[in-house]
């Protein structure tokens, strides 16, 4: 709902309760001709006009639920603007209900989106980019100390392989099953969507323009 009309609708709360204030809680006991039916109709009219208010006033709820690792806290901080904002563990410590309350500051401005363009890497553009996570990839694997078999293959694969795909979809699954690494897992998970897409959608991404 837009919020003007949330100002609205809490505006025309607040007068209903505005002028309630000035009517007795139980009419019927002030005044003899005053039918007792009357008490609960003003009764139901101020929860009315009290729920009005809040539900305008209330913030924006949203629930995100999924199992643990499934990147829920990544997908909060993305949304935030700051993907790193929010702890992290490799334990399941996050299992209880966790509230995030975001307020808006005074002199902040709605983000604006204005003419943009979208330039997709072309397949050699995507072997670069590739290589690199490879690397970085091997920098996080031997600090979290995965097995020298796994380490192995990761060194064995490369970018210009037709076969790369595969083999680094096996790397990913074993080094996330062998390692709880957070700084290898945040590059496991980027690896397993590149792959994914690529595989997926090559013929559509690859140098396209919107």
């Amino acid at each position: 709902m837009e919020p003007e009309k949330l100002r609205q609708f809490k505006e025309y709360g607040e007068s209903v309760l505005q002028k309630l204030d000035s009517v007795p809680m139980r009419p019927s006991l002030q005044e003899n001709w005053v039918p007792a039916s009357l008490d609960d109709c003003l009764a139901r009219l101020r929860d009315a006009a009290n729920k009005t208010v809040e539900q305008a006033s209330s913030p924006v709820k949203i629930g995100v639920m999924g199992e643990f690792g499934a990147g829920k806290t990544l997908l909060l901080g993305s949304l935030i603007g700051y993907a790193d904002a929010l702890p992290v563990s490799a334990n399941p410590t996050t299992g209880n209900v966790t509230a995030i309350h975001i307020a808006q500051q005074d002199g902040f401005h709605t983000t604006q989106v204005h003419a943009f363009k979208v330039e997709y890497l072309d397949r050699q553009g995507v072997k670069d980019c590739l290589r690199f996570m490879l690397e970085e990839a091997e920098k996080r694997a031997v600090a979290a100390q995965i097995p020298s078999q796994q380490l192995a293959a990761l060194k064995s694969l490369n970018p210009q392989d037709a076969g790369v795909w595969d083999g680094l979809l096996s790397f990913c699954e074993g080094a996330w099953n062998s390692s709880k690494n957070l700084e290898l897992r945040y590059l496991l998970r980027e690896l397993v969507l590149c792959a994914r897409t690529y595989k997926a959608y090559e013929a559509a991404i690859c140098v396209q323009h919107l």
